[in-house]
């Protein structure tokens, strides 16, 4: 029974020890394994085929057996980041989410900022960020249409080459099915209750580890067959005018010259909004400052009204003498 129990130990250590030779070699029964390409990246094959010299070496393309098949491609997660201004702030924000699910997306994230109202005698700007996920074979239709809603002041798309972490979960499932698949054989086999319960634990154990790395695949994969986009839309009065920065000495005057008339015209319809807009305040504080003028100036007749009486009520007595 000891030697039993022995044997089922080595052949558990042997076990692991396959699956972790397996993982850290980068290979498993299916025959995967890897080469690095003229650029340095890992290039994916199949066991039998070589990675061809004349494969499409370009980011996202597919690489190319020796015999001409497709073996493996870069996997990426494609992002973008956009700022939109946009005149028609309801038609926009209507516009997008339609066009959102028009090409099968979803909305992640949605902050909306600002009521339109009117405080303190100024409109309130409205702002709304958004976080879209879109399918990628969708992303580019999208981002074309997008640009209907609004005026787009910065637009940065960008991926993140998550190859290496795709395949290194791949390989690590297939490694760990096929250890519980051996594990699995063992059970069968043993007959001691003490190794069954060794190995029962031991699948358990396997098992925790395979739903963990299906769960990160999972994510990982949604991130990958879904964009991520991120929209910050704002609304305006006036449209962002977007110029070449100036070069010679006379575009530079130029550039400064209509930077000054439009700060001009600006301070002067900002003088005529405070004017006409505070017209009713502006003839109160006038019809107030008018009433106390007169009732100044009567209290300065009067008093020298009273003034003059006393002067001459002084002078009578001096001519009767």
């Amino acid at each position: 029974m000891k030697k039993r129990s022995i044997f089922i130990a080595f052949l558990l250590i042997a076990v692991l020890l396959a699956g972790c030779s397996s993982y850290s070699g980068m290979k498993n029964e299916a025959g995967m394994n890897y080469a690095t390409d003229k650029t340095g990246n890992y290039n994916y094959y199949h066991e039998g085929t070589e990675p061809s010299e004349s494969a499409d070496d370009i980011p996202g393309t597919s690489y190319r057996a020796a015999d001409g098949n497709i073996i493996s491609s870069r996997v990426y997660i494609q992002n973008a980041d956009i700022i939109m201004e946009t005149l028609k702030y309801d038609e926009s924000v209507s516009g997008i989410e339609a066009l959102v699910e028009k090409y099968g997306g979803f909305i992640q994230n949605r902050t909306v900022n600002g009521d339109g109202a009117i405080s303190s005698g100024y409109y309130s700007a409205r702002s709304a960020r958004y976080v879209f996920r879109i399918p990628k074979d969708n992303f580019e239709p999208f981002m074309s249409e997008l640009q209907q809603f609004g005026s787009i002041t910065r637009n940065q798309t960008y991926v993140d080459d998550v190859t290496d972490e795709y395949y290194d979960y791949k390989i690590r499932l297939d490694t760990l099915n096929e250890q519980k698949k051996r594990l699995d054989e063992l059970i069968s086999q043993a007959k001691d209750i003490n190794d069954i319960i060794v190995l029962e634990n031991a699948v358990e154990e396997t098992i925790y580890e395979i739903e963990s790395i299906k769960g990160s695949l999972n994510r990982l994969e949604s991130l990958i067959s879904y964009s991520t986009i991120s929209l910050n839309l704002d609304e305006v009065f006036e449209s962002t005018l977007i110029r070449t920065v100036p070069q010679t000495f006379g575009e530079r005057v130029r550039d400064r010259f209509r930077n000054s008339f439009e700060n001009i015209k600006n301070g002067i319809e900002d003088f005529g909004v405070f004017i006409f807009g505070s017209i009713l305040e502006i003839v109160l504080v006038l019809a107030v400052i008018a009433v106390l003028i007169l009732i100044i100036l009567k209290i300065n007749k009067r008093a020298h009204k009273k003034s003059k009486k006393e002067v001459d009520a002084d002078e009578r007595p001096e001519e009767k003498k």
